[in-house]
């Protein structure tokens, strides 16, 4: 089951919620919807592998599945996969 992120707002000032705990802020409500962002981000990676050399990288989703090393040097037309 994934976290919930929300932002409490009150006298202008804002405090992110996962799952209805405070976890930062009170602060201004634009820092508090770039942390929330963040946390959801966060949440959401999970280990996968390389799509090029297999080596395990913490990725964000299907558009992030190279690794830095093979992505610097041109991923999958180094291997012949395009």
């Amino acid at each position: 089951m994934s976290a919930s992120f929300d932002i409490y707002v009150r006298h202008g000032r804002g405090t992110v919620l996962r799952d209805g705990v405070a976890v930062f802020g009170p602060t201004t409500l634009a820092q508090a919807e770039e942390k929330r962002d963040a946390l959801i981000r966060e949440a959401r990676m999970r280990l996968r592998p390389c799509i090029t050399c297999g080596t395990e990288i913490k990725s964000e989703g299907p558009h992030h599945r190279m690794c830095h090393p093979c992505r610097t040097r041109g991923g999958a037309e180094d291997y012949g996969m395009i």
